[in-house]
C-alpha cells in the first residue's frame, strides 16, 4: 500500500543536545537498521516537540559529521584531532551505524600502529 511508505523526501528537523539540524527522512535512512532510520521508520513514530523538531539528547558538534557520511558514505571529519575521532566513533556508536563506526576504528587503529612506530 503506497499510503504506508515513508516520504524519504519529507524535511524533518533535529535538536541535537539543543544544536538544530535538518535533513530528510531519507538520508536518516540512508542505512538500514540504525538507530536513526529506526526512529523514523520504526512502528512507533517519535513524537515532535512543540516547535515541530524532534529531539535527541545527544552532543551536536559531531551530528553533522554523522548526516555527512548517511548522505554520501564518506567520512569527512570536521576535525582530525584524536579526541575529535574518538567523540565521533562514541557518537556513531550511539547511532548504530555500523560502516562509519569500522572507518573511525580503522582510523584509531592506524594512528595508534603510526605512534608506536616512531
Amino acid at each position: 500500500h503506497d499510503d504506508d511508505k515513508k516520504d524519504v523526501n519529507k524535511v524533518v528537523a533535529l535538536n541535537v543536545g539543543g544544536v538544530k539540524y535538518q535533513t530528510t527522512v531519507g538520508t536518516l535512512s540512508a542505512i538500514p537498521g540504525t538507530m536513526l532510520d529506526r526512529m523514523f521508520n520504526g512502528p512507533i513514530p517519535p513524537k515532535p516537540m512543540n516547535d515541530g523538531s524532534y529531539f535527541i539528547d545527544r552532543d551536536g558538534r559531531y551530528f553533522g559529521d554523522i548526516l555527512n557520511f548517511l548522505r554520501d558514505a564518506q567520512l569527512t571529519l570536521s576535525s582530525n584531532s584524536d579526541s575529535a575521532v574518538q567523540l565521533l566513533l562514541r557518537e556513531a556508536q550511539f547511532y548504530q551505524i555500523q560502516p562509519l563506526i569500522k572507518m573511525l576504528q580503522d582510523m584509531v587503529w592506524l594512528k595508534e600502529i603510526g605512534s608506536s612506530l616512531l
